[in-house]
């Protein structure tokens, strides 16, 4: 479903008492983007239509504006792209008429993801792991908080009779975090045995960070071996 973003200058369509900016527009619709995220050095286009009283499109020319140093926009075409981490406020313009707000988070630029070398043992009568230690890499200085980190059980496989012995500590085999300013999980994440089952004796544990746009980080994909004695 499209998300519309409201209006600043007209209260509704159809209202007799709505004035037009002298070429019959009355209104602006928004399109949200399904993200409002971008990372620094990113781009994103964004769009609007001017409306009628009729709810029509109008031929009219959209502009664009922020009032932060955290995100640029071209005033004409509506490509926005992120500067700096932190919030970044976007509005379409026609005329008289101001849209709303577009909010966006601005993530630092992630270079890669790593993952701690080596196998993380729970020892027999120990219910839950260690933290599953993964870090996003980028440059120095750069605050990374605000990233998605996607760890995912793999094998055993989830049709496997000892899939279900096993769960991380949200009680799913796939657990997503926020990550801290220096890359990290901001909470830790663990994989635990479930109470009455006999966990496999080793498990596999996928994980990736996706970019606002959906690409991968380089070095997603790499696996965490938990060994279960």
């Amino acid at each position: 479903m499209r998300r519309l973003l409201p209006l600043l200058a007209a209260a509704a369509l159809g209202c007799s008492n709505i004035t037009d900016v002298g070429n019959g527009v009355v209104a602006l619709e928004v399109k949200v983007p399904s993200r409002l995220e971008l990372e620094v050095g990113d781009t994103i286009q964004l769009s609007a239509r001017a409306l009628d009283r009729a709810g029509d499109s109008v031929a009219a020319e959209i502009g664009w504006s922020t009032p932060d140093a955290t995100v640029s926009v071209d005033p004409a075409t509506g490509r926005a792209t992120g500067l700096a981490p932190g919030t970044g406020r976007i509005q379409a313009t026609q005329g008289t008429l101001i849209s709303d707000f577009l909010t966006f988070t601005i993530l630092g630029r992630a270079d890669s993801l790593a993952v701690a070398p080596g196998a993380v043992i729970v020892a027999p009568g120990v219910s839950s792991s260690a933290p599953l230690v993964a870090q996003l890499l980028g440059a120095a200085g750069s605050s990374l908080a605000g990233h998605r980190l996607i760890y995912t059980v793999t094998d055993p496989p989830l049709g496997d009779a000892a899939a279900p012995a096993i769960r991380f500590s949200n009680g799913a085999i796939v657990d997503t975090v926020l990550t801290a300013a220096d890359g990290t999980p901001s909470s830790p994440v663990t994989l635990d045995r479930v109470t009455g089952l006999t966990a496999p004796p080793q498990a596999a544990v996928q994980v990736r960070a996706l970019r606002p746009s959906g690409a991968a980080v380089a070095g997603s994909g790499q696996t965490i071996a938990v060994i279960f004695q």
